[in-house]
Formats: C-alpha cells, structure tokens, sequence
C-alpha cells in the first residue's frame, strides 16, 4: 500500500512535497495550508491513517499510520506588529525563529515550554 500512497501523494504535491520517514513510509512536506488540506482530503478518501510530525522534534514517531503529515514547510512568520504585542506565523515556524524574529523586532514571547527551542509553534501551542 506504501508506493500507491507515495504515488498519490506525488501526483497531488509534487515529487518535492513527499518523502520517505526513518521506516519508509511516506511523509507528505505540503508548503501550504491548501496542500494539508489536500493530503487530508485524500486520506480521509482512501481510508489511510495520518500522523501529524511538526518539525520532528518533540515527540517520537510511535503513533501508527499509514503516512506522516509534518508541517515543517509551512515555517512563515506573516506579521510582526511590536506596537500591538501581536504576531502571526505558520504552525511549522520554529520557537526559536520566532524569538529571533521578535527579538529583532526589541519584543519577546513570555513562554518557556519544555523541549528543544527548535520545536514548532504547533507543537507548543
């Protein structure tokens, strides 16, 4: 079953949006929200269990699944606005980059979650 999906997903991404994890399966890389929405849509549609990743940093991959979903690629910081304490990024933006960013900016983020810096928003949030 793991080269249909690697071929579907393919077809639906591109060759540079998927590849193989630790184990062989198929990871799907999509760069943008209507790519997860993609491989979500062709998961539900055939039947195939999906285990999200982020960055790959936090937790091990244990949950069992035909295919991973990591959103890595969606690392975009879309707005930094110092005056109103607000930003706005993709899940896939690491902590890390984000404090730079702010840090940059003479503003910080107020959290100290447990784990590795490089972990993504989603992860934390």
């Amino acid at each position: 079953m793991s080269s249909a999906i690697f071929m579907r997903l393919r077809h639906a991404l591109g060759e540079h949006a998927v590849e193989a994890d630790a184990e062989g399966r198929p990871r799907a890389v999509p760069d943008s929200v209507a790519g997860i929405a993609q491989v979500c849509g062709l998961a539900h549609e055939q039947g195939w269990r999906v285990r999200l990743e982020g960055r790959g940093t936090w937790m091990p991959a244990d949950a069992p699944a035909d295919l991973a979903l990591t959103t890595r690629a969606l690392a975009r910081i879309s707005d930094i606005a110092p005056a109103d304490l607000v930003a706005s990024s993709e899940a896939g933006v690491s902590l890390a980059g984000l404090q730079r960013e702010l840090a940059a900016r003479a503003v910080w983020l107020a959290i100290d979650p447990p784990g590795q810096p490089e972990r993504s928003l989603g992860s934390v949030i």
